[in-house]
């Protein structure tokens, strides 16, 4: 059973805030539990799960977990990578209606879900909305940044595991080079999307800011008080994604060339071919 929750106030004040979500378990489910908040747009706010990183208990009785308000914040690279400053929290969902789903063996149990804002702020709504939009195009843009990235990390060990059986091969010495080539040109648009000579943020200290950590933290400065974004804040947003959009159309334009001559080449002399996962 999922119980209606209380009304939940969405604050910037220091004042703690989240949703209380509570479900009753009469048995032991046989299968996974999940609880999901969706707003009225569709978008899942959140979900728990018993097989999850914050596992749902599956106990028979009464349990409670909290939503804090926030957006899950996207995978991060394969790997790691490290954030300027701080890592992204997530963007804080905007007030209004929300729908509770808790699935227990494959049954569903909802709940309506009332977000209000603050009493004390007087930022209008047309406000939150416009600083919401733009935390989620950013936010967006992060989960783009590392989908890309991990393509080319993928990529570049298929290549770093052919150049390994291959070296030796007299036959393969044209390949061998392509592959020197396409390994080099895909180095150098990972490293503008992310540092990845630095694992921690202490690291960073060591290292230039690259793409990922700049978008992330706008983001968060746009997400961090409630209010419009300003017209600086717009501006770094356009520049961020341009450039983004810019590495994004480099490694596409390498899929399509280098690597897809590579390919044939490699099918013309019976070796397999290097495969990219296609980004979600």
């Amino acid at each position: 059973y999922l119980f209606r929750p209380e009304v939940a106030i969405r604050s910037r004040l220091g004042d703690p805030t989240g949703a209380a979500l509570s479900y009753y378990l009469k048995s032991k489910p046989s299968g996974p539990v999940t609880l999901s908040v969706a707003g009225a747009d569709g978008r899942t706010g959140v979900l728990f799960s018993s097989t999850g990183k914050e596992k749902l208990k599956t106990e028979p009785g009464m349990h409670r977990v909290n939503w804090n308000l926030r957006y899950p914040v996207p995978p991060d690279i394969h790997g790691g990578s490290a954030y300027d400053e701080r890592s992204p929290r997530g963007i804080m969902a905007l007030p209004g209606k929300y729908t509770v789903k808790l699935t227990v063996d494959g049954k569903a149990y909802t709940q309506a879900l009332t977000v209000v804002n603050d009493p004390r702020s007087k930022v209008s709504q047309a406000d939150l909305v416009a600083e919401y939009k733009l935390a989620t195009t950013l936010m967006n843009a992060v989960a783009r940044d590392h989908q890309t990235a991990d393509q080319i990390l993928q990529l570049r060990a298929e290549l770093k595991e052919l150049r390994t059986r291959l070296t030796g091969d007299a036959n393969a010495q044209a390949i061998l080079t392509a592959m020197s080539d396409l390994d080099h040109k895909s180095s150098v648009i990972e490293n503008v999307l992310y540092q990845s000579h630095a694992k921690t943020n202490e690291e960073l200290l060591n290292f230039p800011t690259e793409l990922n950590s700049k978008i992330a933290y706008l983001e968060d400065e746009v997400d961090f008080g409630d209010g419009a974004p300003t017209t600086q804040f717009e501006e770094m947003a356009r520049h961020y994604l341009g450039e983004l959009d810019q590495q994004i159309g480099l490694w596409k334009k390498l899929q399509q060339n280098e690597l897809a001559e590579l390919n044939r080449e490699m099918e013309r002399q019976h070796i397999p071919v290097v495969y990219v996962a296609p980004t979600p």
